[in-house]
């Protein structure tokens, strides 16, 4: 009985240490698909975007409208929403199985539909894996009342 309940203990601690180790592996490939996704939103790279936003995404920007993956694709195709340039301030991931959560401060520099859109943003974006593959499903944007503090 002592053998099979340091076995169990041991295949316990194991088990521990790889589901300790696996949300670490997960919060860098979050990271760095949230830098590679905004890499290309500001190259505007739509061929990125395709390949990285659910077919079911959704988002709201900062003045509530609620943009379907259609409309999001479009407007980077017509240049409707062009991206200049964005400054990382605080960021933090959480994921919990297959979901990514990633909550940051962005200073932007956009133009949407003709008009400049400038300042700093509390950006929400919650991804999924699905097939081995990180997909945003989920975006929320609003405007800071306090300046990021960026890095």
């Amino acid at each position: 009985m002592k053998v099979i309940g340091i076995h169990i203990s041991a295949l316990l601690l194991l088990t521990a240490t790889l589901a300790a180790q696996s949300p670490s592996k997960a919060n860098q490939e979050i990271a760095s698909i949230e830098t590679s996704y905004l890499d290309a939103v500001t190259k505007n790279d739509a061929a990125f975007l395709e390949k990285h936003l659910s077919p079911e995404y959704l988002g709201v920007d900062n003045d509530g409208h609620l943009s379907t993956f259609a409309e999001i694709m479009n407007a980077r195709k017509t240049g409707s929403l062009n991206v200049h340039s964005y400054k990382l301030g605080k960021q933090s991931i959480r994921v919990t199985g297959d979901i990514g959560i990633v909550t940051e401060c962005l200073s932007l520099s956009l133009v949407k539909d003709g008009q400049e859109l400038n300042g700093d943003f509390q950006v929400s974006r919650v991804w999924k894996k699905s097939d081995g593959q990180w997909k945003a499903v989920f975006f929320q944007s609003t405007r800071s009342v306090q300046a990021c503090q960026l890095h």
